[in-house]
C-alpha cells in the first residue's frame, strides 16, 4: 500500500478499514488482521499531515 496523497485516498481507506473492522472485528489471529493495522496506519499518518487545526 502506498501513502494516502489526496482526500479521495483518505476516504478510500476509510472505506476499507470499515469493511475490514467489520470481517476481522477483535480477532488477532484473523488472516486480514495485518492489513487492518497497515491500512490504520496509513490514516493516522494522512490525519497528522492534514490537520485541520493547523
Amino acid at each position: 500500500m502506498l501513502p494516502l496523497k489526496t482526500e479521495a485516498d483518505y476516504e478510500r481507506a476509510t472505506d476499507l478499514l470499515n469493511n475490514l473492522l467489520d470481517i476481522v472485528r477483535d480477532d488477532s489471529n484473523h488472516p486480514l488482521y495485518s492489513l487492518l493495522s497497515v491500512v490504520g496506519d496509513l490514516i493516522e499518518a494522512y490525519e497528522i499531515d492534514h490537520d485541520p487545526f493547523e
